[in-house]
């Protein structure tokens, strides 16, 4: 076995990391992108680098028959060598300049790119000269007695050139890293600066001692270093899809308006994703979201897009491309809502996709990261409608999507300032042919969007977390009006307020309304709060806690929106409900005669439970006779009177009789 010198183990060794590492990267799969590329390019020539120098230095050290002939070959080697090496400074600050989206600035500037290139232009016209002048290097033929030995590699006396050139290039690449390293993990960044060091100190440890030649393993190393600072795929990539994920997509997005790079957006949202999810189950969603996947990247490799596709889960897909013409841009978006409009067959169940797609230019639309990132988190909450192909300032300028924008920030405002306004709409009692009882509606009214409905400010809210705020200062003002106000003796038993299923999951919750009612010196039994379908399903310690907390105090309970919902009269029945309210929608659809016997029955299981039954949006007459022939124990409705504030409410009600109101 042949004694390696270590000059030629250390290029062994530096094959061996190239390899492990070429392998790494085909087997992880991260040849995607523009950026991957050059990454595996820069591995590629260092290879052959080594690859060379390993067998130049088989050459100088004797391990070929001496043959002067041979000579060529040497000459070619090192040659080779020379070429190869002077890439690898320039096509790593290529790297780096994809890697942090530079390249399209990089672009525009052509004087730039001039002088980027002359420091190679110089180490490679002094490589082809060198044949003349002996400059970069030379190769001797060493004899010994009189008898060829070997080949002798000597550095030319304009050697320096080389190394003073490609130090242009670590420095143009370290200030880039520096000006830029926002856009780059610790590690990542670590990883990119650490290889010029490591590059420097290994030549300068070549040139002390001449014959520790280990810059091919020191810049192996260090690529090494890079590669195991990659990207996680499993991190940043969907398991199942095989796309880039969202965490990708902020990465990739934040990066692209640090620099302020032009690339097109589509955003792509399947609004009844959901409801799909639901009847399909999970293998056959998974079959369906691969099919789409197919669909849209068939689509945009038609239009010539230089795209990354990614998924954002819950049915939405975003494309980021740098390429497309605007033309093409609006012809892909098309061409994906025509695909989604059309019937879709999963293993024989038919479904209908309905979809919204917009169209985003950066920086023209959003020049701040922040701002993109909010916009597509309003998209995807805001846009529930199908609108087929729209771009940002169709969206924008959309009154909706403007007040849902804002509404957060109204909300906070109506919090500080306390201005959520309570009405109160009468309940009738036709067997005592007088109104009972009143349930407090909250309004929230905005100069510039006038009233807001409850249903879309209460939903924000709940979602967060306001509506903890907003349920203080609504208790706060019902059991101010309960304790201004002699409603008892105007025949009001309680008032009903609709509260929020995250109330009860406080813990402190009945202590805090407890606190209030003794405040406004307030009869517990004169509140009753109404508990949506979903609420009473609840078994959350918290929840049930404060359920039975509350019907130790005195608190009445209702069930809210009977009818439309899910009900389980087997949970109805373990819950303290004393009253529940038929929903408007489903007396409107029982009420004609066709339907009344379902009506009718309800009303009687009701009661036969145990129960008082409430029919809400009672708008006529014949409505209210109808109820009222089936025993129905409480009517509400604008047939009644409509919800009004509560200096209205007093003065209708203080002193009234039921007759003569409607």
């Amino acid at each position: 076995m042949p004694n390696f010198p270590m000059t030629v183990i250390f290029d062994l060794c530096a094959i061996v990391i190239l390899i492990v590492i070429l392998v790494t990267l085909l087997f992880r799969k991260v040849l995607k992108t523009g950026v991957d590329c050059y990454l595996i390019a820069i591995v590629v020539i260092m290879f052959a680098t080594t690859v060379v120098d390993f067998v130049g230095e088989l050459f100088s050290k004797g391990f070929f028959p001496p043959k002067q002939e041979l000579k060529w070959v040497c000459n070619t080697i090192y040659y080779a060598y020379f070429f190869l090496r002077n890439l690898h400074a320039p096509i790593y600050l290529l790297y780096i300049i994809r890697a942090s989206e530079m390249w399209h600035m990089l672009m525009t500037k052509k004087s730039v790119v001039f002088i980027g290139i002359i420091p190679l232009v110089i180490n490679t016209v002094t490589v082809l000269i060198n044949p003349f002048t002996h400059s970069i290097f030379s190769i001797e033929e060493i004899f010994v007695d009189g008898v060829f030995s070997q080949f002798k590699y000597v550095d030319g006396s304009f050697i320096i050139s080389q190394y003073v050139c490609n130090g242009i290039y670590m420095a143009m690449g370290i200030s880039m890293l520096i000006s830029y390293r926002k856009l780059f993990r610790r590690d990542k960044f670590c990883a990119l600066v650490a290889l010029y060091p490591i590059n420097l100190g290994a030549i300068t440890i070549q040139a002390l001692t001449g014959e520790l030649l280990i810059e091919m393993l020191a810049v192996s190393l260090a690529l090494l270093f890079i590669v195991m600072t990659l990207r996680d795929e499993e991190g940043m990539r969907d398991p199942i899809l095989g796309v880039m994920n969202y965490r990708s997509f902020n990465n990739d997005m934040r990066r692209i308006l640090f620099v302020q790079k032009p690339v097109n957006i589509i955003l792509i949202n399947i609004l009844n994703w959901k409801a799909i999810y639901s009847i399909l189950g999970n293998e056959n969603s998974i079959v369906l979201l691969r099919r789409l996947k197919t669909k849209f990247e068939e689509i945009f490799r038609k239009h010539h897009f230089e795209q990354t596709l990614y998924y954002l889960e819950q049915g939405f897909f975003a494309c980021i491309d740098s390429r497309a013409l605007p033309e093409n841009i609006k012809a892909a978006a098309e061409a994906i809502d025509e695909y989604i409009l059309e019937d879709t067959v999963i293993n024989q169940i038919f479904m209908e996709l309905n979809s919204t797609i917009c169209c985003v230019k950066c920086p023209e639309d959003f020049s701040k990261y922040p701002d993109f990132l909010k916009f597509v988190e309003d998209f995807r909450k805001y846009i529930t409608d199908t609108k087929g192909v729209a771009t940002v300032k169709d969206i924008v300028a959309d009154k909706d999507f403007q007040l849902k924008n804002e509404l957060s920030e109204i909300i906070a405002n109506a919090i500080m300032d306390k201005s959520f306004q309570m009405y109160y709409q009468p309940i009738y009692s036709p067997k005592k042919k007088a109104f009972v009882a009143a349930e407090a509606f909250v309004r929230l009214k905005n100069e510039k969007y006038g009233y807001i409905s409850p249903a879309l400010f209460i939903k924000e809210a709940e979602s967060s977390g306001a509506i903890h705020q907003i349920w203080d200062i609504i208790i706060e003002k019902i059991c101010s009006f309960v304790s201004k106000n002699e409603l008892r003796v105007i025949g009001f038993e309680h008032i009903d307020i609709n509260i929020s299923e995250i109330q009860f999951m406080e813990t402190d919750f009945s202590e805090k309304l407890l606190r209030v009612l003794r405040k406004y010196n307030v009869s517990p039994s004169m509140l009753a709060f109404e508990l949506k379908e979903t609420a009473i399903m609840n078994e959350q310690p918290a929840f049930v806690r404060n359920i039975k907390r509350l019907e130790a105090l005195g608190i009445n309970f209702a069930l809210d929106d009977y009818g439309t919902g899910t009900s389980n009269m087997c949970r109805i029945s373990q819950m303290p409900i004393s009253v529940v309210k038929m929903d408007s929608e489903f007396i409107t659809k029982t009420a004609p005669d066709s339907n009344s016997s379902i009506l009718k029955n309800t009303v009687s299981l009701l009661n036969g439970a145990g129960m008082k039954t409430l029919a809400e949006g009672v708008e006529d007459e014949k409505t209210a006779e109808l109820l009222i022939s089936m025993d129905c124990d409480y009517l509400q409705g604008y047939y009644y009177s409509k919800p009004l504030s509560e200096q209205d409410f007093m003065e209708k009600f203080h002193s009234y009789s039921a007759d003569e109101l409607f």
